[in-house]
């Protein structure tokens, strides 16, 4: 790591510069790459000028039909020299725009894991970053109710740490596939409205409105967890 941009709990812009990696060997093989171009460029020319004249040449019957041929692969390879040598240079390039990370999303800095002078790997974590226009809450829900949730319905969530303020939700995603642990489904509640005091983290209770099961009678469905 090479230098540091931002702090924790910054804001952040899409695009934004988080942190910069030592770029010196990059930008010597972006450099040598496109010298490499440069040199193909030339020989791509000078192949071109004798495929010309060979073709006079040949017009003016002063050329054999192999003379031309051979002026015709210089300049095809040469040209497919041009256009390796130029994908080269692109990698290279490429390699150069890799030491720059930027945010990929607008929001604000959770934490910093690096430090300038760091060294890290490939795929190691360097930031995390909190972003998304709405807060989500993530709830697990048993077996026998998920198949009476439907995607778009109202909720309530209750943030304890905002003094159990209320906030209008609506169920964002229903989860296919029960957790590892548990006979539970994960549902993502939606905020809606001015949720700016909502942070991750934060323990909330939500409540939901099931559809009526039918011949549920007067039955109270709990979670299995629930019962002893």
């Amino acid at each position: 790591i090479e230098t540091v941009a931002v702090e924790v709990g910054a804001s952040v812009r899409r695009g934004q510069t988080l942190a910069r990696l030592d770029a010196t060997d990059y930008v010597i093989q972006q450099r040598q790459a496109e010298a490499a171009v440069a040199q193909a460029v030339a020989q791509l020319r000078n192949a071109e000028a004798a495929y010309d004249r060979t073709q006079e040449l040949y017009a003016n019957h002063a050329a054999a039909l192999g003379d031309l041929d051979a002026a015709r692969a210089q300049f095809e390879s040469a040209g497919a020299q041009v256009r390796s040598s130029e994908a080269q240079a692109d990698a290279a390039r490429r390699q150069v725009g890799f030491t720059r990370l930027t945010a990929p999303v607008s929001g604000s800095v959770a934490s910093v894991l690096v430090a300038p002078g760091e060294q890290v790997g490939v795929g190691q974590t360097a930031f995390v970053l909190t972003g998304g226009g709405q807060p989500e809450v993530q709830v697990a829900v048993p077996e026998g109710l998920i198949g009476r949730i439907r995607s778009g319905a109202s909720a309530t969530v209750r943030i304890g740490a905002l003094g159990g303020e209320a906030f209008v939700g609506t169920v964002a995603e229903i989860g296919v596939a029960a957790t590892s642990n548990a006979t539970t489904f994960p549902v993502n509640v939606r905020l809606t409205g001015d949720a700016s005091a909502v942070r991750p983290g934060m323990a909330a209770e939500v409540t939901l409105a099931f559809r009526q099961a039918a011949a549920s009678g007067d039955r109270v469905i709990v979670p299995l967890e629930a019962v002893a």
